[in-house]
């Protein structure tokens, strides 16, 4: 066999996250599933707690990519918070269900997901003052959205991805609507 890279650890062990839960990141179990032994684990990282840190890392980064992809999509802001739609219901949402449970007790899990949830209720929130909202409509926008987006996941995590898309993508022209016409949009809204 090949010698393994720490991606091929973190990817695993994501894997093993999404599949069997937290309760299976166990150094024996890894092994056991990459066929090595703990010297390949040793090669890479300190400890159990160092290889929790780079796989969360390496978890940020591949959710900070999928915002810096949309960013760099042309389009209106509109267009671009449907791509960003379109980008988050394509990744598992069973995984961010693991790592919302494991945040509960694990301060390292806690800290990466507080981040990436400031991250992108923050992307979001710029989207929508793009589009024409005030600060405070695209802040309490933005942070429904997000919630409501956490909650779906929570919901449909193990089935029913269509289901839970379909009925995002309803509460977004909703929420989209409400804004609008409750939370103050700006006399001069870009088109989009």
């Amino acid at each position: 066999m090949a010698r393994l890279t720490k991606e091929d650890w973190l990817k695993k062990g994501l894997q093993v996250l999404t599949t069997k839960g937290y309760t299976n990141l166990r150094l024996e179990y890894l092994c056991e599933q990459l066929e090595v032994t703990r010297g390949s684990f040793y090669h890479h990282f300190d400890d159990l707690n160092d290889y929790v840190d780079k796989m969360m890392s390496y978890w940020e980064d591949n959710s900070n990519h999928i915002m810096d992809n949309v960013a760099a999509t042309p389009g209106t802001p509109l267009e671009r918070l449907s791509q960003l739609q379109r980008d988050v219901f394509n990744i598992p949402a069973r995984l961010e269900v693991v790592l919302r449970a494991w945040a509960t007790f694990n301060k390292t899990v806690l800290k990466y997901i507080r981040r990436i949830d400031r991250k992108r209720i923050n992307f979001i929130t710029e989207l929508y003052l793009e589009y024409g909202y005030s600060q405070e409509a695209a802040d309490t926008t933005a942070k429904i959205e997000y919630a409501t987006y956490i909650g779906v996941q929570n919901l449909y995590f193990m089935e029913a991805r269509k289901e839970a898309e379909a009925l995002y993508y309803e509460f977004e022209r909703v929420l989209i609507h409400y804004g609008k016409e409750k939370i103050g949009l700006k006399s001069a809204v870009k088109k989009g």
